[in-house]
């Protein structure tokens, strides 16, 4: 547990004091480090809440009594992994002067020790860091009744999430109010990278850097900048952006340029998310509105996931996988649920490309089925309210397309339906070299590979069993090359699988 004493604490019993000074450490005081709620600026958009929630039903007590009213001190914080949730509580601590305790409780005694140590370092905002789930009704009974107890004392409960679709029921019902902590926009990491982790670093154009760190939460702007504070300190100079750009292409990000063949297709993409963004002026004028939502077609094995991941890459935006059949839950009303909590989490980390793969398995036709007419009706429902989400691009991507119910390709929903076929032979010899170019290989006539029938995917897996050949027969080779010996022996062995396997 962690403790963090106010800046000026009230006065105590003595039995309080010796018990806070014993068990606080100096290392746990944020009070000289941790920065105050309102020097964060990419949290400004929490603000409203802080007096709402926190404050006025923590420290307000006298001015609820006015009205002979005594508030729940309880809230909800949900925020995606490493979104800060935390640090935020901490810097509103900091604040105005409020001792931060922090509890993981797994059992009744915890509970009943958490609020013990919460009494003694009144006014106390006492954070539950774990997630609390329906297994823990006997827990959740406890922190009810414990929390009733101290209603009339200076201490707030907060829970934590990362989604509401995770934790016990009875939690909603227990608390006040929620507070969701979105994922940082472009404005908020530049906000993050100048006021909070590059103060030192002048040269750097934090604007250029924030479009390029699209889903990074704090803590992974922090790691960027240590990085590339290393290899300045190491070369004996400032920093500069190419350190940045150095470690950003170290993640590895694909993007349309990227992909093998397919022109197409990247044609459409282009045409059809891409350019609306870049020119809207010029789609305005002709009367062209954005296109909903993009459906890709086409047999297994064919790029549909990669082209969805190099839409966000290209766009610098967020991006959210969903495998349709993973959602697909027996229990009454929890596929549904989840649903419209994607459908927020996108809303949250916008701009973002929510990616419905499989996504046959949440559309099939609709037939006297009422589990699956539920879960096509919640989808509709949540394509049609799109365009309340601002930048969110929805990509489904299926290979069972006649399986789809029809209202789902209709105007304003998946407007958009594109096919992903097989490669082509040209085709497949372009997927070829992008899948070899940073890869060494001996010069020879990569269009003498027979692939007939082959996907991407089935290149790809060609290009990393040529090269396992290669290391198994000349380990201790440093200059080992991928030769066409090792090409054709992996070729015979894989088309052997599929003969085998289909």
């Amino acid at each position: 547990m962690t403790f963090v004493p106010k800046k000026m604490p009230l006065a105590r019993s003595k039995m309080s004091e010796l018990y806070i000074k014993e068990h606080l450490k100096e290392e746990n005081k944020i009070d000289s480090v941790h920065p105050g709620f309102t020097s964060l600026k990419h949290l400004s958009y929490l603000k409203p809440f802080v007096h709402k929630s926190i404050v006025s039903p923590l420290l307000g007590t006298s001015e609820y009594a006015r009205f002979n009213l005594v508030p729940r001190k309880s809230i909800l914080l949900v925020g995606a992994k490493n979104t800060g949730k935390r640090f935020f509580l901490k810097s509103v601590c900091v604040e105005h002067n409020i001792n931060f305790l922090e509890s993981y409780i797994d059992n009744e005694k915890d509970v009943s020790d958490a609020y013990r140590k919460a009494l003694d370092m009144e006014p106390c905002l006492l954070y539950v860091s774990n997630q609390l789930t329906n297994e823990k009704e006997k827990v959740l009974h406890e922190i009810e009744k414990n929390a009733e107890k101290v209603r009339m004392k200076k201490i707030l409960t907060v829970f934590s999430c990362q989604s509401r679709a995770f934790i016990a029921e009875n939690i909603p019902k227990m608390v006040s109010d929620e507070i969701s902590m979105k994922i940082p926009d472009e404005n908020d990491r530049r906000n993050i990278l100048e006021s909070f982790v590059l103060k030192n670093f002048d040269n750097i154009n934090f604007s250029e850097l924030a479009k390029l760190t699209p889903g990074h939460m704090p803590i992974d702007l922090h790691n960027l900048c240590v990085s590339a504070a290393s290899s300045a300190i190491v070369n004996n100079r400032q920093v500069e952006i190419e350190d940045f750009l150095q470690n950003l292409a170290g993640e590895n990000k694909i993007t349309l340029d990227d992909i093998g063949a397919l022109s197409v297709v990247k044609h459409e993409i282009e045409m059809n998310i891409l350019l609306p963004l870049q020119f809207p002026d010029k789609f305005k004028r002709m009367g062209i509105s954005r296109t909903s939502g993009i459906l890709l077609y086409g047999p297994p094995g064919c790029g549909k996931t990669m082209l969805a991941r190099a839409i966000a890459n290209t766009l610098f935006c967020n991006f959210i996988s969903v495998r349709g059949p993973e959602l697909v839950n027996k229990y009454v009303g929890d596929t549904e649920k989840e649903m419209r909590d994607i459908f927020n989490r996108a809303k949250n980390q916008e701009p973002c490309v929510l990616f419905f793969d499989e996504i046959d398995s949440l559309c099939s036709r609709r037939t006297d089925n009422d589990f699956q007419t539920r879960i096509v009706n919640q989808m509709l429902t949540l394509l049609d309210g799109i365009d309340d989400k601002g930048k969110v691009f929805i990509v489904g991507a299926t290979n069972r397309m006649h399986a789809l119910d029809s209202a789902i390709l209709r105007p304003g929903r998946f407007d958009k339906i594109i096919e992903v076929p097989l490669p082509a032979k040209d085709e497949q010899v372009d997927i070829l070299r992008k899948c070899v170019r940073n890869m060494p290989v001996e010069s020879f006539d990569l269009e003498g590979i027979d692939m007939d029938g082959f996907t991407g995917a089935d290149i790809a897996g060609l290009v990393r069993e040529s090269a396992l050949l290669a290391l198994k027969s000349d380990f201790m080779n440093e200059k080992l090359v991928i030769g066409k010996k090792h090409f054709l022996a992996a070729l015979e062995d894989i088309k052997r699988r599929k003969k085998l396997f289909g």
